[in-house]
This record gives C-alpha cells, sequence and structure tokens, in this order.
C-alpha cells in the first residue's frame, strides 16, 4: 500500500479585512435584531444576503452567541432572535415559565448571594438538586451551569454577568441575600 505524502499548508490571515467584515456582519445583525428580531439563524442568512453579505448558518451561529443575542418566545409561542443584556431581566425566562419557577420555587429558596460571577442559591435542606434542576432547564441567559448539594446551590454565570442574573434569581424565588 503507497504511502500518503504529508502536506502543510500555510494560511496567511491578516487582521484587517476579516475583522472588519466581522465587526459589519455583527452591526448587520444587531440592526435586524433592533427592528424586530428573526425567528431563525436562515432568516438572518437571508437577509444578510439581501444586504450583499453572504455568510453561511454556523457563521449566523457563531456571531449571534459572540454578539450575546439568544432566542426567547413571544407570547404566542414564536421563537424570535433578541440582544442582551438589556432583554435579559424583560424576557430571561418563556412566557408561562416564569409563573411555572415563581410557583415551584415557592418557600425552597432562602437567600440569594452573588460574588463576582458565582451565584449562590441557599434552600431548605434536600431541595438543591431540585432548584438546581429547576434552573438548569430554566435556560436563564448568562447562566453557564449549576452544582448542587444538599442545601446549596453554586450557578456559574458568564463573565460579568453575576449581579443580573442575582437579581433574575431572587427576583424569581422571591428570596434575597441574606
Amino acid at each position: 500500500m503507497p504511502k500518503k505524502k504529508k502536506t502543510s499548508r500555510s494560511i496567511t490571515r491578516t487582521a484587517g479585512p476579516r475583522s472588519s467584515r466581522k465587526e459589519l456582519r455583527h452591526k448587520l445583525i444587531e440592526g435586524l435584531l433592533s427592528e424586530g428580531g428573526a425567528k431563525t439563524q436562515a432568516e438572518l442568512v437571508a437577509a444578510l444576503a439581501k444586504r450583499g453579505m453572504a455568510v453561511t448558518q454556523a457563521t449566523v451561529s457563531r456571531d449571534l452567541r459572540e454578539i450575546g443575542a439568544r432566542k426567547v418566545r413571544n407570547s404566542s409561542g414564536e421563537g424570535a432572535y433578541v440582544l442582551g443584556p438589556e432583554e435579559v431581566r424583560d424576557s430571561y425566562l418563556q412566557p408561562g415559565r416564569d409563573a411555572l419557577m415563581r410557583k415551584a420555587l415557592a418557600g425552597s429558596v432562602s437567600a440569594v448571594v452573588a460574588s463576582g460571577d458565582i451565584v449562590l442559591l441557599k434552600t431548605l435542606p434536600g431541595h438543591a438538586p431540585y432548584v438546581a434542576s429547576l434552573v438548569d432547564g430554566a435556560f436563564i441567559s448568562r447562566v453557564l451551569g449549576t452544582v448542587a448539594g444538599d442545601d446549596t446551590i453554586i450557578v456559574v454565570c458568564e463573565e460579568g454577568f453575576g449581579s443580573l442574573v442575582k437579581e433574575v434569581l431572587a427576583d424569581l424565588t422571591g428570596a434575597h441575600g441574606r
């Protein structure tokens, strides 16, 4: 069997044109979202193409993540992409999910405190795993994940969003710092 020849490719990228194209794409996407959002990434790809910017869905997905956009549900249950973090406090959960979370968490959480990008929730003994699973399942914007003990939950947030997530969780649970 013949051996394959190993080849190396040298790719030279310049920061200027690529980064300015990316910045322009980000501004276009932000503008499109500000005009009323888009229901799908495919809609964003088409809208960008109309403006002379041909991109793939994977690129749009990456751009949405980089600009802090996220998908939320409106009152009729349709999804749409919106910018954050301004929208985070107003629509951090799907409509109806807010009320379900409040009801499920009522009386379980006694305190919510933040330290940097970590939020700590104190619960009744034995309630932490259940509450953590609710927080994880709610897909609250800027929450990376949770770790639960018996009566304590550590919520890890994206850098710089600990205090915002603390406010959201304190609002949902009705509990505040000790």
